[in-house]
C-alpha cells in the first residue's frame, strides 16, 4: 500500500493543486454578461433551453447540465462556476493519464503539472461557460481516438467496444457543445488516415470500423445539424485587423501566462514557445522511432494544438481567444516532451569500452565523467524550462488573482453601488439587451431595491422615435438614472441614447467597472426651477461666466448637487475647453468633483451667444457634515492648464452648499476603498484607506517624489454611539525601520470639525489628510497613524528620486501592524 501512495503522491498533489488553483477565490469576480445568460437558461426547462439555443451561437448541452448542476449545488456564484473548475480538475487527470498511457510517467506528470496551475485553464475553469466541458471533452476524443487505434489485435471485443463506445459518446457531446468542436473531429480523422494509410492487413475491415465511429455521432447530431449551418452561416462576425506578428504574440502570451498578462515581452515569450516547439518535434520523432504504432497518434498531437491556433489566427478577436483554450492540453503535453527529451536523449557521440587494460579503464573513466557532466547539463536544460513555463504560470495566476484591471466586467460592484445609493424613485436603463440577465441576477438578489429597470433599445436596429419616446417618459417620472452601458456598438452606434440623457439631465458621475460603464444623472423634479443668480467673471481674454444656480444649496452626502452655468464668449475659440466644479471642505480637501466638457464643445460657440451648460455633482458618501466651498472654471482640455479668472485666482467661487448626513447611514457598497481593510479599534472599525500623490486618485500608482505633497483618505465607521473617545489624530511619516522623520500633523479622525462622538451607529466617515514629504531622501517610508489612545497604524510606501522611474510601493496586502 506504501509503495502504491509513493507512485501516486505526486499525481495526488498535482490534482489538489489542480483543485486549489480552480477553486481558490472562485466567487472572486463578479458575473459578467455571458454567464448571466448561463444562469437564465439554466433555469428554464429543458425544451425552452434547446428553444432559445437554437438563435444562439451555442449549442444547448452545456445548458443542460449547469440546469442539473444548479439543481443540485444552487445558483450561487460558487454554485455556478463549480461545475467548470469540477471538469477542470477531471481535465487535468486526463492530461496525465493521455501522457503517461501513451509517452510514460516522466511525460504525464510534468504535463499535469502544468495543466493544474496554467492560467488559462484557470481562468475559464472559474467561469460558468462551455469552454471547459468543450475542452475535456475534446481530450476524451482524441484520447479515445487514439486508445481504438493502438489497440493490440489480441484486444477483447468488449474493451474495443468500450472504447469505441467513448469516442461516440464523446464525440456526440462535443458536437451539441460548441460549433468549433469539428476542429477535434478533423484532429482525430487526421491521424486515422495516416493510420490506415499504413495497414497491410485487413485495411478495409478497419476502414469500416473506423467510418462507423465518424457517422454515428454525426447521424445522432443530425437533428441539430439545420440548426448549426443556419446559425454559423448568418452569425455576424467582427474580426479585427492586427498584424501577423502582433497575433502570433497575442496567441503565444495567452497560451503560455494566461489572460492576465501585465509585463512587456510578449516578443520573449513567442520565441521562448517556439525554442520550446523545437525539442518537442525531435521528442515526437524520438518517440515515433522507438514505437512506429505512435505515430498516428503524435500527428493527431500536433494537429490537436496547431489547428485552434490556424483558427484564431485567421479568425483573430481578442473575444475569439477562448478557442484557444482547446489547444491548452496538447501544449502541456508537448512541453512535457520536450522536458523529457531533453532530460534523457542520448549523445550519439558517447563510447564505451568492455576492456579491462588500463588504457581502456581509463577511456572508460573519461568517459563516465563525460557521461556525468552531460546528464548534468541536461538535467540542468530540462529543468530550466520546466521553471520557465511554471514561473510565467505562477506570474499569470498572480495577476489574475490580484489585479483588479484584469478582471471580469464587475456587474456585482454596479448593482451593489446602485442598491447602496439609489432611491424607489430612481430608475435604470440597460443599454444593451446582452447584459439583462446579469443585471437583473444581483439586482433581484437581497436587498432589493424597487427602482425600475428599462432595457433600451428594445429593437434592433434602433428604432430612433420609439427610444426617445420611451426615454421622456422614463426621466418624466424618475429623479435619478442609472445608464449601464455595455457593448454599444452593436446596441447603439450612433450613441442616441446616451446623448439624449446627457442633453436632458445633469450627468454626475462615469465610472468603468471593466468593459461596463456605469454613469449616473440627477433630474430635476416637475416644476423644481434652477435658481440662476447672475455673475460677471472673465475668464481668460474673451469667455465669461454669466449665470451660476443651484437646485439646492443643501444636500446629504451621497446625492447628486444639480449645477446651471451660462457661459459667452466675445471671440471665436479655437480650442476646446473643459468645465471644472469642484466642492471643497473647510480644510480644501475635494468631497466632489466634475470634470466634463460642455455639452456644446468651446470651439463651437458662437461669439455672443448665451451657453447653457448643466452638470451634476456627486458628494462623495462619507463627506462629513457642514458648510463647504462650490467653485467652478475651465482648464484646456489638451495642456490641463487652467485659465485665469479676473482677480488673480483661476476658479471662480459660485457659493457655499451644506452639506447634511443622510437619514440612514450608507452602507459599504457606496464607498470606493482603494485598499479596504477591515481593522477593529474598539468603537469604530477603519474599514480602508487610499494614499497617492494628492491629486492622482485617478492613478494611484504616480510616482512619488521628495517635496510632493502626499493624501491619505481614511474610512471609518462607529460599531454604536461614541461618546468619550478622545477626538485626536496623530499622522507621522517614519522610514521602513521606524526612524521619525520629523514630518507629522496632528488632526481629527474626520479630518475636520466632526467629532466621533457626534458619529451615528453603523455611519462610515470619510477623513482626508495631506502630507508634504519636503526634506526626504528618496526611499521607502510609512505612514503612522496614532489614535489618542496610542493605538497606532502602520502603511508603508516609498519616495523616489527625480531620476527615478520606479512605481510607488503599496503594500496593500500586507496586515496593518497595531502597537498597544
Amino acid at each position: 500500500m506504501s509503495g502504491k501512495l509513493a507512485r501516486r503522491g505526486p499525481l495526488l498533489l498535482i490534482l489538489l493543486t489542480a483543485a486549489a488553483t480552480r477553486f481558490y477565490r472562485l466567487a472572486g469576480q463578479s458575473l459578467w454578461a455571458d454567464e448571466g445568460n448561463s444562469v437564465a437558461l439554466a433555469h428554464r426547462t429543458f425544451a425552452e433551453i434547446a428553444r432559445r439555443t437554437a438563435f444562439d451561437i451555442h449549442p444547448p448541452l452545456y445548458y443542460w447540465l449547469l440546469k442539473i448542476w444548479v439543481a443540485l449545488f444552487g445558483d450561487s456564484e460558487i454554485g455556478l462556476r463549480s461545475l467548470s473548475a469540477v471538469l477542470g480538475v477531471g481535465l487535468v487527470y486526463l492530461i496525465w493519464w493521455l501522457g503517461r498511457r501513451f509517452f510514460g510517467r516522466r511525460v504525464g506528470l510534468p504535463a499535469a503539472l502544468l495543466a493544474a496551475v496554467s492560467p488559462f485553464q484557470v481562468y475559464y475553469a472559474q467561469e460558468a461557460r462551455m469552454y471547459m466541458l468543450l475542452t475535456l471533452l475534446g481530450l476524451l476524443s482524441i484520447a479515445a481516438a487514439g486508445q481504438w487505434i493502438t489497440l493490440p489485435p489480441g484486444k477483447s471485443r468488449y474493451t474495443k467496444s468500450l472504447v469505441a463506445g467513448l469516442y461516440i459518446a464523446a464525440a456526440t457531446a462535443g458536437l451539441y457543445t460548441h460549433y468549433a468542436f469539428p476542429l477535434i473531429l478533423l484532429t482525430a480523422n487526421g491521424g486515422a488516415l495516416l493510420w490506415l494509410w499504413n495497414q497491410k492487413q485487413g485495411r478495409l475491415w478497419k476502414i469500416r470500423g473506423w467510418l462507423g465511429l465518424q457517422l454515428l455521432p454525426l447521424l445522432l447530431y443530425l437533428p441539430w445539424l439545420p440548426i448549426a449551418w443556419r446559425q454559423l452561416t448568418t452569425w455576424p462576425a467582427e474580426p479585427q485587423t492586427a498584424a501577423l506578428p502582433a497575433i502570433l504574440a497575442t496567441i503565444a502570451t495567452t497560451l503560455a501566462a494566461g489572460l492576465a498578462w501585465p509585463f512587456q515581452g510578449e516578443a520573449f515569450i513567442t520565441a521562448g514557445l517556439a525554442l520550446t516547439l523545437l525539442p518537442s518535434i525531435l521528442a515526437t520523432r524520438t518517440a515515433y522511432r522507438r514505437n512506429p504504432t505512435l505515430q498516428p497518434l503524435l500527428v493527431m498531437l500536433w494537429l490537436w494544438f496547431l489547428l485552434p491556433v490556424l483558427l484564431t489566427v485567421l479568425i483573430f478577436s481578442p473575444a475569439f481567444l477562448k478557442f484557444l483554450l482547446v489547444a491548452a492540453p496538447p501544449l502541456t503535453l508537448l512541453v512535457a516532451l520536450a522536458v523529457d527529451y531533453l532530460l534523457t536523449n542520448p549523445d550519439p557521440n558517447q563510447r564505451y569500452t568492455d576492456s579491462s587494460s588500463p588504457e581502456a579503464a581509463q577511456s572508460d573513466k573519461f568517459a563516465m565523467r563525460t557521461f556525468a557532466n552531460s546528464h548534468i547539463c541536461k538535467g540542468v536544460t530540462s529543468g530550466a524550462l520546466l521553471l520557465l513555463w511554471l514561473g510565467l504560470s505562477a506570474a499569470g495566476l498572480w495577476t489574475y488573482y490580484t489585479n483588479p484591471q484584469f478582471a471580469r466586467d464587475n456587474y456585482r460592484g454596479i448593482v451593489n453601488f446602485i442598491k447602496a445609493v439609489g432611491r424607489p424613485a430612481d430608475a435604470v436603463i440597460l443599454n444593451a439587451e446582452g447584459q439583462q440577465d446579469v443585471f437583473n441576477y444581483y439586482y433581484h438578489r437581497p436587498p432589493r431595491l424597487s427602482a425600475p429597470v428599462y432595457p433600451l433599445p428594445q429593437q434592433r436596429p434602433l428604432d430612433e422615435a420609439a427610444t426617445i419616446n420611451s426615454l421622456a417618459q422614463i426621466t418624466a417620472e424618475a429623479e435619478k438614472i442609472y445608464a449601464v452601458y455595455w457593448a454599444t456598438q452593436q446596441a447603439d452606434p450612433a450613441g442616441l441614447i446616451e446623448g439624449w440623457l446627457d442633453e436632458h439631465l445633469f450627468k454626475a458621475t462615469d465610472r468603468w467597472y471593466g468593459n461596463v460603464r456605469l454613469v449616473s444623472y440627477a433630474n430635476l423634479r416637475q416644476g423644481e426651477p434652477i435658481n440662476q443668480q447672475p455673475l460677471e467673471a472673465r475668464l481668460g481674454e474673451s469667455i465669461r461666466l454669466t449665470g451660476a444656480g443651484l437646485v439646492n444649496s443643501t444636500i446629504a452626502a451621497g446625492d447628486i448637487l444639480l449645477v446651471g452655468l451660462t457661459w459667452q464668449t466675445g471671440a471665436p475659440l479655437p480650442d476646446d475647453y473643459t468645465v471644472f466644479l469642484q466642492l471643497l471642505d473647510p480644510a480644501n480637501h475635494l468631497v466632489g468633483q466634475r470634470d466634463a466638457a460642455p455639452l456644446t464643445p468651446t470651439s463651437a460657440w458662437s461669439v455672443g451667444q448665451a451657453i447653457t451648460d448643466r452638470h451634476g455633482l456627486f458628494v462623495e458618501p462619507g463627506t462629513p457634515p457642514g458648510p463647504h466651498r462650490l467653485i467652478a472654471g475651465l482648464y484646456h482640455s489638451q495642456t490641463g492648464q487652467r485659465l485665469p479668472v479676473e482677480g488673480g485666482e483661476n476658479f471662480v467661487a459660485l457659493g457655499t452648499v451644506e452639506i447634511i448626513r443622510p437619514e440612514v447611514p450608507l452602507p459599504r457598497e457606496a464607498f470606493d476603498i482603494q485598499n479596504p481593510e477591515t481593522v477593529g479599534l474598539g468603537n469604530i472599525n477603519l474599514l480602508g484607506y487610499d494614499l497617492y500623490k494628492l491629486g492622482h486618485r485617478s492613478t494611484p500608482d504616480t510616482p512619488l517624489q521628495p517635496g510632493d505633497p502626499l493624501h491619505l483618505t481614511l474610512y471609518w465607521q462607529a460599531t454604536q454611539t461614541i461618546s468619550n473617545v478622545e477626538n485626536k489624530l496623530r499622522l507621522e511619516i517614519e522610514s521602513a525601520n521606524g526612524e521619525a522623520s520629523g514630518i507629522g500633523v496632528d488632526t481629527t479622525p474626520a479630518g475636520v470639525d466632526y467629532p466621533a462622538s457626534a458619529w451615528q451607529p453603523g455611519e462610515i466617515v470619510r477623513g482626508q489628510f495631506d502630507m508634504f514629504l519636503s526634506g526626504l531622501a528618496p526611499g521607502d517610508y510609512r505612514v503612522v497613524i496614532k489614535r489618542g489612545d496610542e493605538q497606532a497604524l502602520t502603511r508603508p510606501f516609498s519616495v523616489n528620486s527625480e531620476e527615478s522611474s520606479t512605481k510607488k510601493i503599496l503594500f496593500a496586502d500586507s496586515l496593518i501592524r497595531l502597537n498597544r
